[in-house]
């Protein structure tokens, strides 16, 4: 998570400074990013085989390696709607659909150009992990994991390889090679001490149980 969002120096903060400087490029965001982190374990710089590795880099995700081209990176950022959108809500005569269009982001450098990297696509995703984040360290939560049998949507169908991708990216077989090796979750002792003391009554405290109990 450093190397996407430290401020300034994260891959984020690279990506909307380089929109924002007069002459900024996809080739200009990939210099930086690779000079800044360099040396982080989890980054890698571009290839040199082909093309389009030698205009990536790669990061090394929990589950794996992925490899970002960076064509059309800026542009992406921007979350600019398209030409052809906008002249279809200007030319409309319901009001209601011309309000569909959203304000025109500032740019240029200064506090102009600080709003255009606030609007950008990239700080969006970063404000709506933060309240993600937020929520979740709030709350108790529950999943269900839904796993794709099949390219073909049909029941009754299930390809192993694409199934153990999923689960290998989802992070569930690391999950179940931590609960084979041990108890994934230290429980306080007082808690340990209620729970288990039927088990050998004569743990006089906590410490005293765990050593009956082994």
């Amino acid at each position: 998570l450093d190397l996407f969002e430290t401020k300034g120096k994260g891959l984020f903060a690279l990506l909307d400074e380089e929109m924002n400087v007069p002459k900024g490029s996809d080739k200009g965001f990939l210099t930086k990013v690779t000079k800044q982190h360099s040396g982080h374990p989890n980054f890698k710089g571009p290839g040199v085989k082909t093309t389009y590795e030698r205009e990536s880099f790669t990061v090394i995700h929990y589950a794996g390696e992925v490899m970002y081209n960076v064509a059309s990176f800026l542009e992406k950022n921007r979350d600019k709607m398209s030409q052809d959108i906008e002249d279809l809500l200007d030319g409309s005569s319901i009001k209601y659909v011309k309000k569909l269009k959203p304000p025109k982001s500032s740019s240029g450098s200064g506090k102009k150009g600080r709003a255009a990297a606030n609007g950008s696509l990239g700080s969006k995703f970063k404000n709506q992990l933060g309240s993600l984040m937020k929520t979740l360290n709030a709350t108790e939560p529950h999943f269900i994991r839904c796993v794709k049998p099949n390219d073909d949507k049909k029941g009754g169908i299930f390809e192993s390889s694409m199934i153990l991708d999923q689960l290998r990216y989802a992070g569930l077989l690391e999950v179940c090679r931590i609960r084979q090796i041990g108890y994934p979750v230290r429980k306080a002792f007082k808690e340990f001490y209620r729970r288990y003391l039927p088990l050998a009554q004569k743990g006089k405290d906590a410490k005293t149980l765990c050593g009956y109990l082994v």
